[in-house]
């Protein structure tokens, strides 16, 4: 019997099972590599969002402290504090015909 399976090849390796193996190997490594530039390029994205909204945020400040400046050098004579912000509008505010 053992003669018989040793005939038939049976008990020999089949190369084409090493050859599927082996890309399915192959297969694996370029999904994982995949998957790291995937993770990478979105590590990117967030920081170069994160500097943008930094910078929008400064450019924000800037013109305030401009607004602020301006509004002080125009008013500095006077005794009251300069309002950055308008004061909401009242009910006398409305338009009169």
């Amino acid at each position: 019997m053992m003669d018989e399976w040793n005939r038939n090849g049976s008990l020999r390796p089949d190369p084409a099972a090493f050859d599927r193996n082996a890309k399915e190997q192959a297969r694996g490594q370029a999904l994982e590599q995949a998957k790291q530039r995937a993770q990478e390029q979105a590590k990117q994205r967030a920081l170069e969002q994160a500097q943008r909204r930094r910078e929008r945020m400064e450019k924000r400040k800037a013109a305030l402290d401009d607004e602020l400046d301006r509004g002080l050098e125009d008013t500095f004579p006077g005794s009251d504090p300069v309002a950055v912000t308008q004061p909401p509008h009242s009910a006398r505010d409305k338009y009169k015909h």
